[in-house]
């Protein structure tokens, strides 16, 4: 099957030493997606279903540990907004994973996997990129430098 050979390949990099940045589709039931990817120990976060939540979200500030983490060079976290939209979920965080930070909403947001080469980032990137969420744009641009071992 396709999406799960898909996840395959991608663990696959992951394994050879390369990283991914792992958004919304990837860990939300409907979306047909799978593969090792998704095993325990890859994505930081687990499925979920789809909530159909279309309200802007942000990362809440004080979820943050200071000092911040690396990904958020550049950025004004206080100002961290982003739109919803109908996939999000809350997925779980995978019990080798560590949590970076939550959504205003107290659902998790953005968390690394064990090997620091698995970034997942609870957003839908196309609503990113159609909207002004700059901020949300240089996070993004960071987690794949960040997994790609540039900052």
């Amino acid at each position: 099957m396709y999406p799960d050979s898909l996840g395959d390949r991608l663990a696959e990099y992951v394994d050879a030493g390369g990283g991914q940045v792992l958004v919304q589709g990837a860990f939300v039931d409907f979306i047909p997606f799978g593969g090792k990817i998704l095993d325990p120990g890859y994505s930081p976060f687990n499925k979920v279903a789809g909530a159909g939540i279309w309200t802007e979200r942000s990362v809440d500030f004080g979820s943050l540990d200071l000092p911040l983490h690396v990904i958020f060079n550049g950025t004004d976290v206080n100002n961290l907004t982003y739109p919803g939209d109908g996939a999000f979920g809350n997925p779980d965080l995978d019990a080798t994973a560590t949590l970076i930070a939550l959504e205003n909403n107290g659902h998790n947001c953005i968390a690394v996997n064990a090997n620091q080469r698995i970034i997942a980032l609870n957003m839908w990137p196309a609503s990113i990129s159609n909207t002004n969420a700059l901020e949300a744009l240089q996070l993004l641009a960071n987690c794949c430098m960040f997994v790609a071992g540039a900052i």
